[in-house]
Protein backbone atom coordinates (compact mmCIF):
# COMPACT_ATOMS: atom_id res chain seq x y z
CA UNK A 1 0.00 0.00 0.00
CA UNK A 2 2.85 2.48 0.99
CA UNK A 3 4.99 1.54 -2.46
CA UNK A 4 1.07 1.98 -4.58
CA UNK A 5 0.62 5.34 -2.90
CA UNK A 6 4.58 6.50 -3.34
CA UNK A 7 4.08 5.64 -7.12
CA UNK A 8 0.39 7.41 -7.11
CA UNK A 9 1.99 10.54 -5.89
CA UNK A 10 5.06 10.19 -7.90
CA UNK A 11 2.87 10.40 -11.39
CA UNK A 12 0.21 12.99 -10.06
CA UNK A 13 3.67 15.26 -9.45
CA UNK A 14 4.89 14.27 -13.17
CA UNK A 15 1.32 14.81 -14.35
CA UNK A 16 1.37 18.16 -13.13
CA UNK A 17 4.66 18.86 -14.49
CA UNK A 18 3.41 18.20 -17.75
CA UNK A 19 0.46 20.54 -17.61
CA UNK A 20 3.08 23.24 -16.19
CA UNK A 21 5.12 22.83 -19.44
CA UNK A 22 2.24 22.55 -22.10
CA UNK A 23 1.17 25.77 -20.12
CA UNK A 24 3.89 27.55 -21.07
CA UNK A 25 3.93 26.31 -25.05
CA UNK A 26 1.18 27.58 -25.01
CA UNK A 27 2.21 30.85 -23.64
CA UNK A 28 4.82 31.05 -25.95
CA UNK A 29 2.78 30.03 -28.96
CA UNK A 30 0.21 32.81 -28.35
CA UNK A 31 2.91 35.55 -27.95
CA UNK A 32 4.30 34.60 -31.31
CA UNK A 33 1.25 34.37 -32.90
CA UNK A 34 0.36 38.36 -31.24
CA UNK A 35 4.00 39.56 -32.87
CA UNK A 36 2.64 37.84 -35.78
CA UNK A 37 -0.67 39.85 -35.55
CA UNK A 38 0.62 43.36 -34.41
CA UNK A 39 5.11 43.24 -33.98
CA UNK A 40 4.65 47.26 -32.53
CA UNK A 41 1.39 46.50 -29.77
CA UNK A 42 1.73 47.39 -26.19
CA UNK A 43 -0.18 45.90 -23.41
CA UNK A 44 -0.58 46.75 -19.35
CA UNK A 45 -0.68 43.55 -17.68
CA UNK A 46 0.63 42.28 -14.12
CA UNK A 47 3.84 40.59 -15.15
CA UNK A 48 4.11 37.44 -12.68
CA UNK A 49 6.23 36.90 -9.68
CA UNK A 50 9.81 35.07 -11.05
CA UNK A 51 12.43 33.25 -9.56
CA UNK A 52 15.60 33.26 -11.18
CA UNK A 53 19.79 33.60 -10.95
CA UNK A 54 22.07 35.57 -12.91
CA UNK A 55 25.00 34.44 -14.81
CA UNK A 56 26.38 37.18 -16.92
CA UNK A 57 27.22 41.06 -15.83
CA UNK A 58 27.48 42.52 -19.60
CA UNK A 59 30.52 40.57 -21.00
CA UNK A 60 31.50 38.76 -17.76
CA UNK A 61 30.44 35.74 -16.64
CA UNK A 62 29.19 36.06 -12.67
CA UNK A 63 31.37 32.86 -10.86
CA UNK A 64 28.66 32.68 -7.56
CA UNK A 65 29.08 29.39 -6.61
CA UNK A 66 29.08 26.54 -9.54
CA UNK A 67 27.04 28.60 -11.99
CA UNK A 68 27.43 25.53 -14.73
CA UNK A 69 26.08 22.96 -12.64
CA UNK A 70 23.36 25.30 -11.77
CA UNK A 71 22.43 25.94 -15.76
CA UNK A 72 21.94 22.35 -15.85
CA UNK A 73 20.11 21.79 -13.05
CA UNK A 74 17.25 24.65 -14.67
CA UNK A 75 18.39 23.41 -17.68
CA UNK A 76 16.67 20.51 -17.12
CA UNK A 77 12.92 22.13 -16.51
CA UNK A 78 12.98 23.54 -19.95
CA UNK A 79 10.16 24.79 -21.73
CA UNK A 80 9.81 26.21 -17.72
CA UNK A 81 12.85 28.30 -17.63
CA UNK A 82 13.72 30.76 -20.33
CA UNK A 83 16.81 32.72 -20.85
CA UNK A 84 15.99 36.58 -18.60
CA UNK A 85 17.88 39.82 -19.23
CA UNK A 86 17.35 43.12 -16.72
CA UNK A 87 18.42 45.97 -18.18
CA UNK A 88 18.82 49.43 -16.83
CA UNK A 89 16.09 52.07 -17.30
CA UNK A 90 18.79 54.02 -19.46
CA UNK A 91 18.99 51.20 -21.97
CA UNK A 92 16.44 52.31 -23.93
CA UNK A 93 15.01 55.72 -22.22
CA UNK A 94 18.26 57.03 -22.35
CA UNK A 95 19.76 55.44 -25.53
CA UNK A 96 21.63 53.39 -24.59
CA UNK A 97 24.09 54.61 -21.72
CA UNK A 98 27.09 53.18 -21.85
CA UNK A 99 27.09 52.30 -17.58
CA UNK A 100 23.53 51.14 -17.56
CA UNK A 101 22.87 48.01 -15.95
CA UNK A 102 22.67 44.75 -17.89
CA UNK A 103 22.73 41.01 -17.02
CA UNK A 104 21.72 38.08 -18.24
CA UNK A 105 20.59 34.87 -16.43
CA UNK A 106 17.55 32.52 -16.29
CA UNK A 107 14.28 32.43 -14.86
CA UNK A 108 11.14 30.87 -14.16
CA UNK A 109 7.60 31.18 -12.76
CA UNK A 110 7.96 31.16 -8.74
CA UNK A 111 4.65 29.58 -8.40
CA UNK A 112 6.33 26.64 -10.68
CA UNK A 113 9.74 26.31 -8.27
CA UNK A 114 8.48 23.92 -6.20
CA UNK A 115 7.29 21.11 -8.67
CA UNK A 116 11.43 21.08 -9.87
CA UNK A 117 13.08 21.42 -6.10
CA UNK A 118 15.98 23.26 -7.61
CA UNK A 119 18.14 24.73 -4.94
CA UNK A 120 17.53 28.37 -3.61
CA UNK A 121 20.64 30.29 -1.89
CA UNK A 122 21.86 33.51 -2.16
CA UNK A 123 23.07 33.47 -5.45
CA UNK A 124 19.11 33.42 -6.36
CA UNK A 125 16.57 36.30 -6.76
CA UNK A 126 12.82 36.98 -6.59
CA UNK A 127 11.19 39.39 -8.87
CA UNK A 128 8.17 40.42 -7.68
CA UNK A 129 4.79 40.79 -9.40
CA UNK A 130 4.52 44.48 -10.83
CA UNK A 131 2.63 46.02 -13.33
CA UNK A 132 4.07 47.01 -16.32
CA UNK A 133 3.87 47.57 -20.29
CA UNK A 134 4.16 44.69 -22.00
CA UNK A 135 5.86 44.59 -25.54
CA UNK A 136 7.82 42.02 -27.77
CA UNK A 137 11.38 43.00 -28.30
CA UNK A 138 13.47 41.56 -30.99
CA UNK A 139 16.81 40.96 -30.23
CA UNK A 140 20.11 40.67 -31.53
CA UNK A 141 19.69 40.73 -35.41
CA UNK A 142 17.33 43.56 -35.23
CA UNK A 143 19.48 45.88 -33.14
CA UNK A 144 22.65 45.03 -35.41
CA UNK A 145 21.16 45.48 -38.72
CA UNK A 146 18.87 48.40 -37.59
CA UNK A 147 20.45 50.86 -35.72
CA UNK A 148 17.59 52.85 -34.94
CA UNK A 149 15.95 49.98 -33.56
CA UNK A 150 15.57 50.93 -29.64
CA UNK A 151 14.85 54.47 -30.36
CA UNK A 152 11.64 52.73 -32.42
CA UNK A 153 11.12 50.62 -29.22
CA UNK A 154 11.21 53.10 -26.88
CA UNK A 155 8.97 55.94 -28.88
CA UNK A 156 6.26 53.02 -29.26
CA UNK A 157 6.44 53.02 -25.43
CA UNK A 158 6.30 56.53 -24.73
CA UNK A 159 3.34 56.73 -27.33
CA UNK A 160 1.99 54.09 -25.29
CA UNK A 161 2.53 55.52 -21.82
CA UNK A 162 1.39 59.07 -22.51
CA UNK A 163 -2.01 57.45 -23.93
CA UNK A 164 -2.27 55.61 -20.35
CA UNK A 165 -1.27 58.57 -18.53
CA UNK A 166 1.44 56.52 -16.88
CA UNK A 167 5.64 56.97 -16.69
CA UNK A 168 7.98 54.10 -17.86
CA UNK A 169 10.70 53.15 -14.90
CA UNK A 170 12.88 50.33 -14.36
CA UNK A 171 14.58 48.23 -14.47
CA UNK A 172 13.14 46.50 -17.17
CA UNK A 173 12.95 43.25 -17.29
CA UNK A 174 13.06 40.93 -20.94
CA UNK A 175 12.29 36.83 -21.39
CA UNK A 176 13.10 35.33 -24.70
CA UNK A 177 10.71 32.79 -25.75
CA UNK A 178 12.03 32.36 -29.36
CA UNK A 179 14.91 32.14 -30.97
CA UNK A 180 15.91 30.89 -34.90
CA UNK A 181 19.40 30.81 -36.78
CA UNK A 182 18.72 32.35 -40.75
CA UNK A 183 20.75 33.00 -42.99
CA UNK A 184 20.36 36.71 -42.27
CA UNK A 185 21.47 36.01 -38.37
CA UNK A 186 19.77 35.22 -35.51
CA UNK A 187 16.12 36.04 -34.97
CA UNK A 188 15.44 36.61 -31.90
CA UNK A 189 12.06 37.60 -30.02
CA UNK A 190 11.72 38.76 -26.06
CA UNK A 191 9.14 39.79 -23.88
CA UNK A 192 9.95 43.03 -22.71
CA UNK A 193 8.35 43.91 -19.38
CA UNK A 194 9.11 47.81 -18.26
CA UNK A 195 7.75 48.89 -14.86
CA UNK A 196 5.12 52.04 -14.86
CA UNK A 197 4.28 54.94 -12.60
CA UNK A 198 0.95 57.08 -11.75
CA UNK A 199 1.93 60.51 -13.84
Amino acid sequence: IEIAALQRDRLEREHLRIRCKLACLNEMRQALEGFAVDPDACTLCKRPEMLGFFYRDHDALIKKGDYIVRMEEWGRCTPMVQPMFRIGHDMIFAQGHPETEYKIGLWMKKSHHMLFELPMDENCFIAPEQTCIHTVFEGYDAISRHPAYLEKVRRRVEKFADEKGIVPTGPIYGNSFYSMRTRQGLHHLAHLWIPIEQK
